[in-house]
């Protein structure tokens, strides 16, 4: 019998050293984006706009985002009103840019509490 020595690496992650994008409340992602962005005025308009993407009406937020924005600007996915399955979908969210989603998917998870 022939035993394969192939090495495979496993690694762990504590879910606990990440914020959950589902369970932050709109001023903690604030909060966040002001303090990884160093923009207050793009931090407002991304918690905002996530509060949006998140919450269960087609309310939209003075400075957030819903269906209807989405539509009028062309974008090709739709907020659910819903939670985020993935962080992955924070590409989606009007306002964000791939050099902002590198910057803040480190810190971010869907699972786990957050704390």
């Amino acid at each position: 019998m022939y035993l394969d020595s192939t090495q495979v690496d496993v690694y762990a992650k504590d879910l606990g050293r990440q914020l959950n994008l589902n369970r932050m409340s709109e001023e903690q992602l604030r909060t966040f984006f002001s303090f990884v962005l160093g923009n207050f005025s793009k931090a407002d308009l991304l918690s905002q706009t996530i509060a949006d993407w998140r919450d269960l009406d087609d309310d939209k937020r003075p400075s957030g985002e819903e269906r209807d924005g989405y539509l009028k600007k062309g974008l090709l996915v739709l907020p659910p009103n819903g939670p985020f399955r993935e962080v992955d979908e924070l590409r989606m969210v009007a306002g964000m840019t791939q050099e902002i989603y590198e910057a803040v998917a480190p810190y971010l998870t869907t699972y786990g509490d957050g704390t």
